[in-house]
């Protein structure tokens, strides 16, 4: 459980909260909540988003190619 604020009321509510709501956390449900920041979904989800942005950035390249400089090859002679 988490508190907004380090101090020693807003401790003191979730304290009360989590007493309040204890018989929920079983092993079960604590598993279950554990498998959301495991390191499969955290690299599933990492590579699903770094796919669309990269897909997007070249949606947008396509589309406003002609505003880019070409690229200069790095073996070219500088004059």
């Amino acid at each position: 459980m988490f508190f907004q604020e380090p101090t020693a009321v807003a401790i003191r509510r979730t304290v009360q909260k989590f007493i309040e709501i204890e018989a929920k956390f079983t092993p079960r449900n604590c598993h279950q909540n554990a498998l959301r920041f495991s390191e499969d979904r955290f690299e599933t989800e990492f590579m699903d988003f770094v796919e669309y942005h990269r897909a997007q950035f070249a949606r947008r390249l396509a589309v406003h190619r002609h505003r880019y400089v070409p690229s200069i090859p790095l073996n070219a002679e500088v004059p």
